[in-house]
């Protein structure tokens, strides 16, 4: 928004149209928000050259080996599976409890989730190919593992496990996020709750015991993966305008969050996540946490960034050829 301010006070006037989308609801799966909007631009015809939406922030620290910041471009996310899993048990007074209390059910799922991750997925996706792309520019000994990977897989995957940051890359991360258990300090409830986001159905056996009685109920929600970075040459040359040292750029990250993407993809196959702001692990665990923040000086990069990328995409990039119900050289 201070971008487009500023633009609007020196009378720019874009030669291609853009599109600006903010969806009230993206925390909460934007379906009235983008959902709406994508479903309209879709029935007005609407094709777009390319999607930039929030994503990846410059990596300040998170690969190691890496002299410069990284900035990689995400070209997919993943997608997620909300389950809400039900124990019942019976009820009655605490004074004399069940042998094997719904809460003791539970919690034994709680701690079988914790201790079976999902396997490592490191190779089947796009992450080792931006460490591919990033190993010429690595120092020692990164450099020989990244190029590598097919004989350093099994130490790449345990360095990357070992941080949460990395972790949720190359797997499916499974999270209980909402307890709900008993009502009395008198009585054993007989139903007792627990949600888990980005989970698979077939790894929940592991959950509960022979004779546990569970309900499990699911959502499932899948995101297609979009080509590969074509817009390269705008990204670059907004990057050298603006940052130095000049980061890293890695075509083909992976997303571990949602964006409100997916309510677009009809709109175009060029769909790019990524956040113009330099981050160090320790600012990225504060996501959705205490005091989460940035910088003042990363705020103004962010704008400036945004303000580049809009001339050099209304300049450099060649509008798109006419089609049926697509005005050419929309953004």
């Amino acid at each position: 928004m201070s971008a487009l301010e500023y633009l609007a006070r020196t009378g720019f006037q874009p030669e291609r149209t853009f599109y600006v989308a903010f969806g009230h609801d993206e925390e909460v799966r934007g379906e009235d928000g983008a959902g709406q909007m994508g479903r309209l631009l879709q029935e007005r015809g609407v094709k777009l050259d390319f999607i930039l939406d929030e994503g990846l922030p410059i990596m300040k620290d998170t690969i190691k080996g890496m002299d410069k910041p990284v900035a990689a471009i995400g070209v997919t996310e993943k997608g997620w599976l909300s389950l809400e899993l039900e124990v019942k048990g019976p009820a009655g007074h605490s004074s004399m409890p069940p042998l094997v209390s719904a809460v003791t059910v539970l919690s034994r799922a709680l701690v079988a989730l914790a201790d079976n991750p999902q396997p490592s997925m490191f190779g089947s996706g796009p992450e080792s190919d931006m460490l591919a792309y990033i190993a010429p520019k690595a120092s020692w000994p990164q450099k020989l593992v990244f190029a590598n990977l097919w004989l350093f897989k099994p130490i790449v995957e345990m360095v990357l496990s070992s941080k949460r940051e990395t972790n949720a890359l190359m797997r499916t991360t499974t999270c209980a996020t909402i307890v709900r258990a008993g009502l009395l300090v008198g009585n054993t409830d007989s139903r007792h709750y627990m949600n888990l986001t980005s989970a698979v159905y077939r790894h929940y056996p592991v959950l509960l015991t022979p004779g546990d009685v569970a309900t499990i109920h699911g959502n499932d929600e899948r995101v297609s993966v979009t080509n590969l970075l074509q817009a390269a040459r705008v990204y670059h040359r907004v990057m050298h305008a603006l940052y130095f040292p000049v980061p890293h750029l890695a075509d083909g990250g992976v997303l571990v969050g949602n964006t409100d993407t997916k309510h677009y993809l009809k709109l175009t196959s060029r769909v790019y996540r990524f956040t113009p702001v330099p981050l160090r692990n320790s600012e990225i665990t504060m996501f959705h946490g205490h005091d989460e923040r940035i910088s003042v000086s990363s705020f103004t990069t962010a704008v400036a960034f945004y303000h580049h990328l809009i001339l050099a995409a209304d300049i450099q990039v060649a509008p798109m050829k006419s089609s049926a119900g697509h005005r050419a050289g929309e953004l």
